[in-house]
């Protein structure tokens, strides 16, 4: 199902598409259907004659990232073998979830050690494969904090950060400020 949502996506001019798994073959199907040249948003049909097809067709596949987004249990314990697939050239860690899922926890824990060494460990298997790592600042309830999240995850070697929505964001910088104006005109 999640490959027939790739081709949709390329459908309207996709590029990078970030996509949650449960399992290697899923990710195998999508990084195959992203090579699909009939899927990308084409005026002009790309080939001039046959001589043209085997290197624009490869051309149109190594600018098409499929990013497994690992979020699930199944998804973090297969991070060799999701390395394995040919085509990968992204890896996204769902901090939130991820830490969850390592720490049997409800509450998610950015900082849980076991987490950083799962981090750690995709970041060496990245540079080794030549894949990207990408991660998320999870959530956090004051600026400062996100901003040493993002660092730490760029010391770390991660260089696709994702921070949260802009919506919890300005959420997030406006609390203390309307907390103040509360306070300043006694509400």
């Amino acid at each position: 199902r999640i490959a027939v949502d790739v081709t949709r996506a390329q459908g309207i001019g996709a590029q990078f598409m970030l996509v949650s798994h449960s399992g290697k073959k899923e990710i195998e199907e999508c990084i195959a259907v992203s090579r699909d040249w009939h899927r990308k948003p084409m005026i002009i049909h790309p080939f001039d004659g046959f001589d043209d097809w085997d290197k624009k067709v490869a051309k149109m596949g190594r600018e098409t990232y499929v990013i497994p987004h690992a979020e699930s249990k199944g998804a973090l314990e297969q991070l060799e073998d999701t390395f394995s697939i040919p085509g990968l050239k992204m890896f996204f860690i769902a901090m939130t979830d991820a830490s969850k899922q390592i720490a049997n926890s409800v509450r998610p824990d950015w900082y849980h050690p076991k987490l950083w060494e799962y981090v750690d460990r995709a970041v060496a298997l990245g540079k080794e494969k030549g894949i990207v790592i990408g991660a998320n600042t999870s959530y956090a309830y004051d600026m400062e904090e996100l901003r040493k999240r993002t660092k730490k995850l760029h010391d770390a070697g991660v260089r696709l950060i994702m921070t949260q929505h802009a919506s919890f964001l300005f959420e997030v910088a406006m609390k203390p400020f309307l907390r103040g104006v509360k306070s300043d005109i006694g509400a």
